[in-house]
């Protein structure tokens, strides 16, 4: 009779033995069978294929009742009992090869089971090359490369690190123009897998030669751009002759003193030699102009303004005072002969061309308190006007005195006829007789004139006279 374990799992039966004599007489003996499940091996991996070296990790998943494993990988190997190996598959003959992967699970009664799966590795190049030199020092730039890749149907892709395209095939040599360090990879390709290797070359820099240009002399403030022509540098030091310094390749500096500086210039390969150039730079002092004004609102006819000169380092001098008048003395003393806003310049240079120009501020006031008045006039034919004037009206239609308005407070213009009649009476600076009296044009006669006007400094002044006013 075969006993089996039901549902896999342990399963213990009772057996019986009743024996009976002839005569009838009966005994019973009783004993247990214990059936222990077979352990089911199985596992899972986490790859079935790959390129060489293929590493796969098993992940068993026997029954519980397994108690120890027993792993073939198929490739000839020394069997391993670790419940869940990782193990390194490679095709040693480059070539696809298929292994067959065996687990044996065994509990601790001697039953066993396998489970079955196959791992297939694929080919895969292992690149390999020699460079020679890996160091040297321009202007020598050129490696010598040998290709050591176990022979295959293997497709070949070079890269050298210097921004050069990529090359394909059996490349021997390569030529580098500029110092660095420079990784020439070889990456080895199979129908599917690919392998890389990398190997690092050092290009120094030659001997350092240092060379620049900028100019050379100026007014402060002196700005300067340094123009670097220096070969064969790796690091540059910069030093300007005024405390400070630069490592920037082409830096810019602005002296605000005038003096003498020395510029010097270290430059280093990637080898730590290094050479140098110097310059001088002449820095002329800046011109300053400056001056000041005896008053800065002047009555005219008969004041002067005068030109206190407060300039530095001025060698010529040009003074425009404005009014379309210059001069070049050092302190020139000006009489203004009209009214008006204007604006007083100095502009000055040095021995060395270095220039500096100041304008005064506020302008100079130049106004008059002195009553002009003409003698005869024209009346328009039109018709009356109303009086109001533009100053320097050539048609000379508007009998009025020529005064600055804004240096009076009180104005009165009154006319009168040869028998002292009132005909005319203005208290606007801005309006003037038209020749009209009542609408009509007066009849062409000498007409009496008197002014009354009272200036901002107080003063006041009343003049009379006649005109004449001529149809």
């Amino acid at each position: 009779m075969i006993f089996n374990a039901i549902d896999g799992k342990e399963t213990t039966y009772v057996v019986r033995l009743i024996g009976e004599s002839l005569s009838g007489c009966k005994s019973t003996v009783i004993n247990t069978i214990t059936v222990l499940p077979l352990p089911k091996a199985d596992f899972t991996q986490s790859a079935t294929d790959g390129c060489s070296p293929l590493t796969v990790k098993f992940t068993n998943n026997s029954s519980e009742g397994a108690k120890t494993y027993y792993w073939d990988f198929g490739d000839g190997s020394i069997p391993v009992s670790l419940a869940n190996p990782d193990y390194t598959f490679i095709s040693p003959e480059g070539k696809e090869e298929i292994y067959p992967v065996h687990l044996i699970a065994r509990n601790d009664f001697g039953c066993v089971d396998t489970f079955k799966s196959v791992v297939k590795v694929l080919p895969t190049p292992q690149a390999d090359f020699i460079v020679s030199p890996l160091e040297q020092t321009l202007p020598n730039g050129k490696v010598l490369i040998t290709n050591l890749t176990t022979l295959g149907a293997w497709n070949y892709t070079w890269q050298f690190g210097d921004q050069t395209a990529a090359k394909t095939g059996n490349i021997t040599e390569h030529e580098y123009s500029k110092a660095g360090y420079y990784t020439i990879s070889l990456t080895a390709k199979g129908d599917i897998c690919a392998s890389t290797k990398k190997i690092g070359v050092t290009i120094n820099e030659g001997t350092p030669g240092a060379a620049f240009d900028c100019d050379t002399e100026g007014c402060a403030p002196f700005s300067v751009k340094f123009n670097n022509h220096s070969v064969n540098g790796f690091k540059f030091l910069w030093d300007f002759g005024n405390g400070n310094h630069s490592t920037e390749f082409e830096p810019k500096i602005t002296y605000f003193e005038g003096g003498t500086y020395k510029v010097r210039l270290e430059v280093y390969n990637n080898l730590g030699e290094m050479t140098f150039s110097e310059k001088v730079i002449t820095v002329h002092d800046q011109a300053s102009a400056f001056f000041r004004v005896s008053a800065n609102r002047v009555r005219i006819p008969g004041n002067s303004v005068y030109f206190v000169n407060l300039s530095e380092n001025a060698y010529t001098l040009l003074w425009d005072f404005g009014d379309g008048t210059t001069s070049t003395d050092f302190e020139p003393v000006h009489e203004y002969s009209k009214t008006g806003l204007f604006k007083a310049t100095l502009r000055i240079t040095t021995a060395f061309k270095c220039t500096d120009e100041y304008s005064l501020s506020p302008d100079i006031e130049i106004y008059s308190d002195e009553i002009r008045v003409a003698n005869a006039f024209i009346p328009a034919k039109e018709g009356p006007s109303g009086g109001i004037y533009v100053t320097g009206d050539p048609r000379n239609h508007i009998f009025h005195p020529n005064l600055v308005s804004g240096d009076i407070v009180e104005y009165e213009l009154q006319i009168f006829n040869r028998w002292g009649n009132l005909f005319f009476q203005s208290k606007e600076v801005e309006r003037g007789w038209d020749g009209y009296y009542n609408g009509k044009l007066c009849p062409q006669d000498v007409y009496v004139w008197k002014i009354r006007c009272k200036f901002t400094n107080g003063e006041l002044v009343t003049k009379v006279g006649d005109v004449t006013l001529i149809q």
